[in-house]
């Protein structure tokens, strides 16, 4: 890939739409619809900075855990603010946390799950296999399907 085609990607990645991408760039909608939809190696590489920009989050995440948890410990001394802390505490137990996430993520080999979720994501009507496929990747990475779904035109 060539400089050009790694900046728009990465605009892509993060969320710019290929027409806002394609303007900044300075290239034809066209040109970075046809990269998108019929280059693999710039659809993967879409999918990787995605992925690294998930990873980054997760990081910036897991670092805010000790102050957040000492702010709600410190919630819970306070008569007032002792219910909802209460509540949030047994809210945020219940969920999954970003070490199992980015543990997932590692795991995860881009070559193989993801080679042709690209491509699958960009037709507009899944055949069955392809929706269990699809959504088995989803949830080794903790995403649903109607939330990359309906990204799909940042691909």
């Amino acid at each position: 890939m060539n400089k050009q085609q790694r900046e728009v990607a990465n605009l892509l990645s993060k969320g710019l739409s290929i027409s806002k991408a394609a303007s900044q760039s300075g290239l034809a909608r066209e040109t970075v619809s046809r990269w998108a939809n019929h280059n693999r190696e710039f659809q993967k590489m879409i999918w990787a900075e995605r992925v690294a920009g998930l990873n980054d989050s997760l990081e910036n995440l897991t670092a805010l855990v000790p102050a957040a948890v000492k702010t709600l410990e410190e919630a819970l001394n306070h008569p007032k603010q002792r219910l909802r802390a209460a509540k949030t505490i047994l809210s945020l137990s219940a969920r999954v946390n970003a070490e199992t996430v980015r543990s997932q993520l590692e795991k995860l080999n881009l070559d193989e799950p993801l080679k042709d979720l690209p491509e699958m994501i960009a037709r507009e009507n899944l055949s069955a296999d392809e929706r269990d496929y699809f959504d088995a990747v989803m949830d080794k990475v903790g995403l649903s399907r109607d939330y990359v779904v309906n990204d799909k035109e940042n691909l």
